[in-house]
């Protein structure tokens, strides 16, 4: 007995953890609109009856639908009446000439009180009289969502005056407004830089929704100013994944680059983050610009009828290098030539002087004198550190010009400005003569001099005087 409930209780187990748990079938569907334009007013349109299995999808519309007469009418669509006449069911089909941009814009144009196939007025029944079967509803600050949906092919539009979608209800759809601009933003790791240093670049995007599209031109371009070198080192990184460009999707030229990219069948999803990284050397030519510009463009596919309808977003970093002028004279404002200086600056108490490599136009620093680059000025009292970054830097004055004092403490130059309004700074360093010193034996010598030859005139005198004296006697 007890081994006949042992085996009733392990049978009854076992059943309990076979049963399958039957879910509740789900009968309508949603649509959201994720990016609505604040103000505007959204409203979607049944236009197909559906039944599907996940994987199978049946499309019919009624005879007697608003919309039977336009979708009649669009060559890429063929409807066939149902075997049961009096049912006035159609099943549609699609052939080679849908394209789902065009049909849109079919869709649009009956709405607007205009014929599928030309613009005069539409015949009845006219699809103006069409009820949505969702909305009009009129964006805030959230997302649209519409729920309690029956399945079905819908047609949303925005009072933009442009087509949002075309989407099945299976049972949830996400739909995207066609005026949305594309996000589109260049950064640099640096503003201040000096000649030879790498800066990095980095533009932000993201993918933007394909719905409808054949083709979707997605074009990037840089092109660097004369005072910075492009690198070739493009980097793109879409939805996280490193993105190697196919044969002709990137091309290197006049000291740039140009990302072409046909976005449609590629995979990539809606608002994925698309990232490219590149960088550029500040060079010689740096010194002739006070700000180094280069604008980045994307050009991006704004109208699925036709794609090659494009819109640009722009955006630019600027960056720029300065220059530490010296102007040498004297007390009388006269030009002074042949005044040699170093130039340095300290780091945590450590001094590091100005290097300019002439062959390779790159300035680095060094804590050995020996290695320091030094400005002699000229016959007009002028010499130059070229290709600096902001901050503060000391000219030490290692031989002053003839006749001329050395300077006994370093000139302090503070470099400071911005990328819209740079100025090079100007070093305005005065040396003064000094007093011709005594010879040697001093100033009492000279005057011992002076007093002698008076005497010696004074005893001329007295003995002159003298002998007239004692001619007279």
């Amino acid at each position: 007995m007890k081994k006949f409930l042992a085996l009733a209780v392990a049978m009854l187990m076992v059943l309990a953890m076979s049963t399958a748990v039957f879910a509740t079938p789900v009968t309508t569907g949603t649509i959201t609109v994720e990016n609505p334009v604040n103000g505007q007013t959204y409203a979607a349109y049944k236009i197909f009856d559906l039944v599907y299995d996940g994987s199978n999808y049946a499309y019919t519309i009624q005879g007697n639908s608003p919309w039977f007469n336009v979708v009649n009418n669009y060559a890429g669509i063929d409807l066939t009446a149902t075997a049961n006449s009096q049912d006035n069911t159609y099943v549609v089909s699609t052939n080679a000439n849908f394209n789902a941009a065009a049909f849109a814009a079919a869709l649009e144009l009956a709405l607007n009180g205009k014929a599928a196939t030309d613009t005069e007025p539409a015949v009845a029944p006219t699809v103006t009289t069409a009820v949505p079967a969702a909305g009009p509803t009129v964006a805030g600050d959230t997302n649209i969502v519409w729920t309690g949906l029956g399945f079905g092919y819908y047609f949303v539009t925005s009072s933009l005056g442009s087509v949002c979608s075309l989407t099945t209800t299976d049972p949830n759809a996400v739909v995207h407004d066609k005026n949305e601009g594309l996000p589109f933003d260049k950064e640099a790791d640096d503003i201040s830089v000096e000649i030879g240093q790498v800066v990095h670049y980095e533009i932000n995007s993201a993918i933007p929704s394909l719905t409808g599209y054949t083709h979707y031109i997605y074009r990037v371009s840089d092109h660097m100013s004369a005072g910075l070198t492009f690198n070739n080192d493009v980097v793109i990184t879409i939805g996280g994944v490193t993105y190697t460009p196919a044969e002709g999707e990137i091309t290197y030229a006049n000291n740039g680059f140009v990302l072409n990219l046909d976005l449609v069948g590629k995979g990539f999803a809606y608002d994925a983050p698309v990232v490219i990284t590149y960088s550029a050397t500040v060079n010689e030519n740096a010194v002739n610009y006070n700000v180094l510009t280069n604008e980045a463009t994307l050009e991006y596919s704004n109208n699925p009828e036709d794609y090659t309808d494009t819109e640009t977003e722009t955006d630019e970093w600027d960056v720029y290098t300065a220059d530490i002028n010296i102007i040498k004279h004297n007390s009388a404002n006269e030009r002074l030539a042949d005044a040699d200086f170093v130039l340095y600056k300290m780091v945590n108490g450590v001094k590091y002087y100005y290097v300019y490599d002439e062959t390779n136009d790159v300035v680095s620093w060094s804590t050995n004198y020996a290695d320091a680059t030094h400005a002699i000025t000229n016959a007009n009292g002028e010499a130059s550190f070229i290709g600096l970054e902001d901050g503060t830097y000391y000219l030490e004055e290692v031989a002053a010009p003839a006749g001329y004092n050395l300077l006994t403490e370093p000139v302090t130059v503070v470099v400071t400005a911005n990328a819209t309004a740079h100025v090079d700074a100007t070093a305005d360093v005065l040396n003064n003569t000094g007093s011709e010193l005594p010879e040697t034996g001093g100033i009492g010598t000279t005057i011992f001099y002076v007093i002698g030859g008076l005497m010696m005139a004074a005893a001329v005198v007295l003995l002159a005087t003298r002998k007239k004296m004692s001619v007279e006697d």
